[in-house]
């Protein structure tokens, strides 16, 4: 990066904030400050005092030099003026030491100096006689400058007390009459100095309830503060809806437990998945949702018992690590299965019975790993597995298990470049009239060529994709490419054939997100929305949101269908197709399997024919691939069929030769 480019950034670059600890310990420090200038306030500033007893000691020696010239008209009232030359330089030299700003004597220096002036000047007085009171009122300046105004009262009154007796000793009554007016500017002085400085005094006990009040403030917001990092690190080790521990705290927890485990035992950590709670949150109230969370906790610790740590590490997830033992795999893994059962029986809330579908991984320390946070993410990798694989018994996590999970993770990186690269590519599969025979339709479906995977087909990468949050790219991808082969294949071939293509639930929580560009993007295919038939899995229905169901209206007004793929196997109710828009219901492969051996299939075939014909829902079979299937579901009135019997999947080339024979046959025009 330039010089100038790098002189910039800092230029521009913000002050950084500082955190509340940070300004609790700078505004204590303030205030402590703060009190120390408060009680300072109470005396005058040390230089300030100095540059007072420099005056005082300049003003004595004048005095004394003038005494000194008046030496033979003053009489005895002043027999040694050289007292006063001493007492002011010793006072002018107390005051110089005071000057320095930061005087580490400043106590020694002042008590000095007052020293000085009651030891001179008592001496002064004996000596000289009457005219040493005259030093009086700048001895009471310089104590109030010193001292408190309560302290320098009781000095100055103390000193009259004390001149006052020595005077009538020692003076004739001439000398009492000088001392007597000499005391009269003195206590003047006294009486002017004492309310001056009691105002100021007052002005810094205002100053100091300030500051008081301040620092009870600073207390109680260091109390709150410490309540907050309190609450802040519970917090950050706990789950808010249940008070277990969360993924971060339960990371230390089982730390701490696996560093004191006796030598030769092993514990067993569980990652829990509830894989249909998810389904069923969006037909629950949040108080169902509540309860139906509380109840799975407390199965969950009547099974472990009160030597096992329990945490909440995501929506639906748990993990669990289970007391130390000596039991071999098999025993534990039987009782994990026991736990298991316990979890999979149904829940009954006020409205509805919820099936948890519990997903168990398994990890064992120290066998598949020391380390408390590996352990975790290896149960996880073993819950992975029973989820995807959609086991009914816990899975023990393996070493192959771990290279699956990094060769997962790889092709997850992949699907981004795939895009780019164009690596993906759309395959078409017929759909007929099982009337007519006529072929009308074709479902749309995505396969991968990776460059060193080979042909990969949806069940492949689709659930990835979906977990990774990348399916919307993907279906974007679909979308551009399909609505360009349709529109070649109407121009050219049969103008009213139609494509069908799946829309998870992701996308349409995308296109809620995303309504305008969403619509833009339709009213913009140039060719009639009727062209394209729009899937949505019968599972993806207990996610809907009110917000995807208004986006499926409007995509209906504007003309689109809309069809259920994989109607019975998912887990909504009648109502359902009561309150969508459909055009086509499709029944699954899993029920036309079997249907000529069957007559428990035969007869749910032929009931969702008949409930799609009442609603005046078309219906579409999936998964033909023998003439008995087909006659049996043609002459119970099923309306489309799908499946190998007609024409595998294939790539748009293919499909477009394949239409061509189909012409002669009496393709729609």
């Amino acid at each position: 990066m330039p010089n100038g480019s790098v002189t910039t950034n800092r230029a521009q670059s913000p002050t950084p904030r500082k955190d509340v600890g940070s300004i609790l310990r700078e505004t204590r420090e303030a205030l402590q400050h703060l009190e120390t200038a408060n009680r300072s306030q109470t005396q005058m500033p040390l230089r300030l005092v100095g540059w007072s007893a420099i005056m005082i000691a300049t003003i004595l020696i004048l005095q004394s030099l003038v005494a000194t010239v008046d030496l033979f008209g003053s009489g005895h009232h002043l027999r040694v003026p050289e007292l006063g030359l001493i007492n002011g330089l010793l006072i002018l030299i107390c005051g110089l030491a005071m000057l320095p700003e930061r005087n580490q004597n400043s106590t020694v220096v002042k008590s000095a100096m007052l020293v000085i002036c009651v030891v001179t000047s008592l001496i002064a007085m004996i000596l000289n006689g009457a005219l040493t009171a005259l030093f009086l009122s700048s001895m009471f300046v310089l104590v109030h400058i010193m001292l408190t105004p309560y302290r320098a009262l009781w000095f100055s009154v103390g000193m009259v007390l004390l001149i006052i007796p020595i005077a009538v000793i020692f003076l004739d009554h001439e000398g009492l009459y000088l001392i007597a007016r000499f005391l009269v500017g003195a206590l003047i002085t006294l009486v002017i100095m004492q309310v001056l400085m009691r105002y100021i005094s007052r002005t810094n006990h205002i100053s100091m309830t300030v500051t008081d009040n301040l620092s009870k403030l600073a207390v109680q917001l260091d109390e709150e503060l410490l309540q907050s990092n309190q609450a802040r690190e519970t917090a950050t080790v706990t789950d808010a809806g249940t008070g277990l521990l969360n993924a971060f705290g339960f990371e230390a927890a089982i730390g701490e437990a696996l560093a004191d485990q006796p030598y030769g035992k092993r514990r067993f950590l569980l990652a829990i998945n509830f894989q249909r709670l998810e389904e069923f949150n969006a037909i629950l109230s949040i108080n169902e949702r509540a309860f139906i969370l509380q109840c799975l906790i407390a199965r969950l610790r009547d099974m472990a018992g009160t030597e096992s740590l329990l945490a909440r590490t995501g929506r639906d997830e748990f993990a669990l690590l289970l007391p130390h033992t000596d039991a071999d795999d098999g025993l534990m893994m039987r009782s994990i299965g026991t736990i298991q059962d316990v979890l999979r029986r149904p829940l009954i809330s006020t409205s509805n019975t919820v099936l948890p579908a519990p997903a168990i991984g398994v990890a064992v320390w120290p066998d598949d790993s020391e380390d408390s946070v590996e352990l975790l993410s290896r149960a996880e990798i073993a819950l992975q597995r029973a989820y995807g694989a959609k086991q009914s018994l816990p899975v023990r996590y393996r070493q192959h298990m771990q290279d699956e999970h990094i060769d997962y993770k790889t092709l997850s990186s992949d699907i981004a470049a795939a895009i780019d690269m164009d690596e993906f590519e759309m395959y078409f599969q017929p759909i007929l009239d099982l009337q007519t025979g006529r072929l009308q339709k074709a479902e749309a479906l995505i396969r991968w060529n990776h460059p060193t995977r080979g042909f990969l087909v949806p069940a492949r990468f689709i659930p990835l994709a979906e977990s990774s949050g990348q399916i919307v790219a993907i279906t974007d991808w679909v979308l551009d490419h399909v609505l360009i082969q349709l529109r070649e294949w109407r121009d050219k071939l049969s103008p009213d054939f139609q494509i069908s293509i799946n829309m998870p639930s992701a996308y349409l929580e995308y296109c809620v997100e995303n309504e305008e560009k969403m619509l833009a993007r339709f009213m913009a295919m140039q060719i009639p929305s009727r062209a394209l038939i729009i899937e949505i899995t019968e599972g993806s229905l207990l996610n809907m949101t009110p917000e995807m169901m208004r986006i499926i209206a409007i995509l209906e007004s504007i003309g689109f269908q809309l069809a259920m793929d994989d109607f019975g196997v998912g887990y909504s109710n009648l109502s359902q197709l009561e309150r969508l828009p459909l055009t086509y219901l499709k029944i699954d492969k899993s029920f036309v399997d079997g249907i000529e051996g069957s007559m428990q299939k035969l007869a749910i075939c032929r009931a969702i024919i008949r409930i799609g014909h009442e609603l005046g829902i078309r219906v579409v079979a999936e998964g033909i691939e023998s003439v008995g299937q087909e006659k049996l579901l043609h002459e119970a009135g099923c309306d489309f069929g799908q499946g190998y019997l007609f024409a595998k999947p294939m790539p748009a080339e293919d499909f477009t030769g394949f239409l061509l024979e189909q012409m002669p046959q009496g393709i729609s025009s």
